[in-house]
């Protein structure tokens, strides 16, 4: 047995017994997890994640099996499930994380004229936005890997042009949010943008039968954009009030995902 499989078996053991202990044990359910990246050949070849999963398969006191699906492509994200689904077919799956953050990350360095849809009459994110200016001075850090350099927009200058890059689309909208409409036109218009992301996930949650999800409220808040990783989380979350203007003081939907989640939970119409 490895280290790591050792180690979750005694916490999950340990967990087990002290519940018991306690009379709380018919009070909560303990999940094998949480396994990540389990859509690909390499975990699903590594050995500590086949024995975890043999090990709650097998194991009564283990309720299901968590997992975390940070994808590319909704494929991607059934290729997970299957995965689990083979080794653990008759315990409940949940998945308390899932975002298609590695695909956003892959276009960080694409300029904003890559990629785009032009879904605007023909237009483009760019030609849309083209008289777009600096409503203040704008002093920004950006970020190329470990490198910094600082991005400085004056005010009145125009401040999207051919050569301007997705990073640092996101880095000016960091030091100032743009308007909730740029932001939802800017997604939109990406050619990597899975439209109705969540709606998507939750169809196949339920070809699945996973039996609870978790989405992020907010992954940063105004100054807390962390644009030196090159992960892109804080493009998902329900809400995004370090990249989009608050309105009446308080943070507006990030594109799609807000009304998607209303939607599931009965709380509006789906357009």
């Amino acid at each position: 047995s490895s280290p790591i499989s050792t180690f979750y078996k005694r916490v999950a053991m340990h967990l087990d017994a002290y519940m018991t202990k306690k009379g709380v044990r018919n009070q909560h359910k303990l999940y094998m997890g949480a396994f990540t990246n389990v859509d690909g050949s390499v975990m699903q070849k590594e050995w500590s994640v086949n024995d975890l999963l043999a090990f709650a398969n097998t194991t009564n006191y283990i309720d299901g099996v968590d997992i975390h699906t940070h994808v590319k492509t909704m494929d991607e994200m059934r290729r997970g499930f299957d995965f689990i689904s083979t080794h653990v077919p008759n315990k409940p799956i949940t998945d308390t994380e899932y975002t298609y953050v590695f695909e956003q990350a892959r276009h960080l360095q694409d300029l904003l004229t890559e990629n785009d849809t032009r879904p605007f009459n023909g237009k483009s994110f760019l030609e849309k936005y083209a008289n777009a200016t600096a409503t203040e001075k704008i002093v920004a850090k950006k970020w190329i890997n470990e490198e910094s350099s600082q991005l400085v927009v004056q005010k009145g200058q125009r401040k999207y042009t051919a050569t301007t890059t997705v990073n640092e689309y996101m880095v000016m909208a960091g030091a100032i949010p743009v308007p909730l409409a740029e932001w939802n036109d800017f997604m939109r218009s990406r050619s990597w943008t899975i439209d109705h992301y969540i709606k998507k996930s939750n169809e196949i949650f339920s070809d699945y039968n996973v039996n609870g999800t978790f989405f992020g409220l907010r992954l940063g808040a105004e100054g807390e954009i962390n644009l030196k990783n090159q992960t892109p989380w804080y493009m998902n979350g329900l809400y995004s009030p370090g990249l989009v203007l608050l309105i009446d003081g308080k943070p507006t939907g990030n594109y799609q995902y807000l009304m998607d989640f209303q939607a599931s939970n009965g709380l509006l119409k789906a357009n």
